[in-house]
């Protein structure tokens, strides 16, 4: 255990007991080793990378093989597209001529117009009685100032 401790110790003190050297790095003119200039340095390296990814996606979207792949799923879709629209058409088509059919008839709408003319022929022979009575009603009310 001790030769375990002792090999820890010697590394650690010798890191303690460094004395160290500034590097000396060759800057370009324009650079200086300010962190907000690292910073931003960093960030147009990152751009450039984020560009040379989207140039490397955008080429593979280009290739005939993503191109011919795509362009078999749409035929492949459009084909199930006009099956179902042939199939629903089968099935949809004789209820769609019955309604057609039905409506088309003259004559269902007559029950109805005869129904409102009768209702609307009652209404105003209410409404002559009721005038008729109104006006009765106000020529025999007695004057009291006479």
């Amino acid at each position: 255990m001790k030769a375990l401790w002792a090999l820890l110790l010697v590394p650690l003190l010798t890191g303690c007991l460094a004395e160290g050297e500034l590097e000396v790095t060759d800057q370009l003119p324009g650079q200086s080793d300010q962190p907000w200039e690292q910073a931003l340095n960093r960030f147009w390296d990152y751009l450039r990378w984020v560009q040379t990814l989207s140039d490397q996606v955008q080429e593979e979207l280009q290739s005939s093989q993503v191109t011919q792949e795509l362009t078999v799923l749409m035929e492949d879709t459009m084909t199930e597209v006009k099956a179902y629209k042939k199939e629903l058409e089968e099935q949809l088509g004789p209820v769609a001529e019955e309604t057609r059919a039905r409506l088309a008839k003259e004559g269902w709408f007559e029950p109805l117009v005869e129904d409102m003319q009768r209702q609307w022929a009652n209404l105003m022979e209410k409404i002559q009685a009721s005038v008729a009575t109104n006006s009765i009603a106000s020529t025999t009310v007695p004057l009291e100032n006479q």
